[in-house]
């Protein structure tokens, strides 16, 4: 089991890696081919085309990227977005850890005087 001190660094790794986050975008990257129908001959593929799709409000919004280098900003912004998810729940992960050890030495040291300090508590 981890210290609190160590807890209390591990926390601070992680909120000095979630601020080196400078851009970040919900949503995914698509490539799609246009088949095109050719005059007595096979329908031929063209492509990728690439598409930027995210959900805005319950509806999915998507719009075609234009071009090579916002294909590749917006690649570097969908990662830092699942980067950002990633680091978000190890923090909840840490900060749990923390709570409860805080939780337990509170409870702990007030029953060494005797007294307990834990409330009755209903979960809703």
């Amino acid at each position: 089991m981890k210290t609190i001190e160590e807890l209390e660094y591990q926390k601070n790794e992680l909120v000095s890696k979630i601020q080196e986050l400078e851009t970040m975008r919900r949503g995914t990257i698509s490539e799609q081919y246009l088949k095109v129908p050719r005059k007595n001959k096979e329908a031929s593929l063209r492509g990728p085309y690439y598409v930027f799709a995210k959900n805005l409000n319950g509806k999915t919004v998507s719009s075609r990227i234009n071009s090579f280098e916002e294909l590749e900003l917006l690649k570097q912004d969908v990662e830092n977005y699942k980067r950002f998810n990633d680091l978000s729940k190890e923090f909840v992960s840490v900060m749990e850890a923390i709570t409860d050890i805080k939780r337990s030495g509170s409870t702990t040291d007030s029953k060494k005087n005797g007294k307990s300090t834990k409330k009755n508590t209903i979960a809703k």
